[in-house]
Parts: C-alpha cells; sequence; structure tokens
C-alpha cells in the first residue's frame, strides 16, 4: 500500500510538471540576433521574470531571465516581451524585468503583474527611462480660503 502511495504522489508531480509548459510559435531576441522556435506561454506573473525557448518542437528546453535577452514574443498572439530596467518604488527596488509592450513608438507603454498579481504600467518616451503611470489623488487644502479640494497627481505627464 505504502509503494501504491508513492507512485501515485510521483504520477501526479510529474504529470503537472509536464502537464505546464505550452510552447508556441516564437522567438528570442539575444545578442541583437532573433532566433526563431518555440517559446513556452505562461502566466503573466512568469513571464516577467523568465521564458523558456526551444529551437526547435523536439529540442531541449532554455531558460533564461532578463538579463540573458533583450526580449521574446510569440507569433500567433503578436505578443512582445523586452527586457528592460524597471524604476525603484518605495514597495520595492530597481529591477530588470520582462515588460510586455502594449504600445511601441515614439512614446511606448508597457506592463507588467507582479507576485501580489497586481498590474503595472510604465510609460516611456522616446527610448527614455520608463515612468510609471500611477495616479496619486489626495485632498489638499487652499491657506488663503481655507477651502478643500481634491488633488490628482499624475508624474509621467511631467516628463
Amino acid at each position: 500500500m505504502k509503494h501504491f502511495y508513492l507512485t501515485l504522489i510521483t504520477c501526479l508531480f510529474f504529470g503537472q510538471a509536464f502537464a505546464q509548459t505550452d510552447f508556441r510559435p516564437g522567438y528570442i531576441v539575444q545578442h541583437g540576433d532573433t532566433l526563431r522556435g518555440y517559446v513556452d506561454y505562461r502566466g503573466a506573473v512568469r513571464s516577467s521574470k523568465t521564458t523558456t525557448y526551444r529551437p526547435a518542437p523536439d529540442a531541449n528546453e532554455q531558460a533564461f531571465s532578463p538579463d540573458q535577452l533583450e526580449g521574446y514574443g510569440f507569433d500567433r498572439e503578436q505578443k512582445i516581451y523586452e527586457s528592460k530596467r524597471v524604476p525603484a518604488t518605495e514597495a520595492q527596488a530597481e529591477q530588470l524585468l520582462f515588460l510586455q509592450a502594449l504600445v511601441k513608438g515614439r512614446i511606448s507603454i508597457y506592463t507588467y503583474r507582479d507576485g501580489n498579481d497586481r498590474d503595472h504600467f510604465y510609460l516611456s518616451k522616446e527610448g527614455a527611462n520608463l515612468v510609471e503611470l500611477v495616479e496619486q489623488v489626495y485632498t489638499r487644502t487652499d491657506p488663503k480660503s481655507g477651502k478643500k479640494y481634491r488633488v490628482m497627481d499624475r508624474p509621467y505627464l511631467a516628463s
């Protein structure tokens, strides 16, 4: 009976490990070269930290972090991820992540989902540093009249 449970647990573990891959036609960009092949299509949190690539459907997998690639993408889904340095905030230090490009041009917009399932959006004007798109709403009191009013701070509009 003990062997039965051990076998069952082993099968479930390996079944889950193999079931979680979903390789789709795509590419990676490494040292300026685009290598076509198959990229593992995963959830938003994992996609920002690592990607797995195969040059052919039956080839061995290679895992890459944002410091090893300039980016990667998927052909059919038309999703593009680029390695970008995300600025530090009060909650976390600066980090290098794969950000999904939502809009590309003179003004580009990127996104990623953190480990707490919170989406972050960033703006880059003409390749400049990323600025997080956050609105801070607070109340301010006019010192002369004493009247209170609502203020929306949008730091991304100043750059």
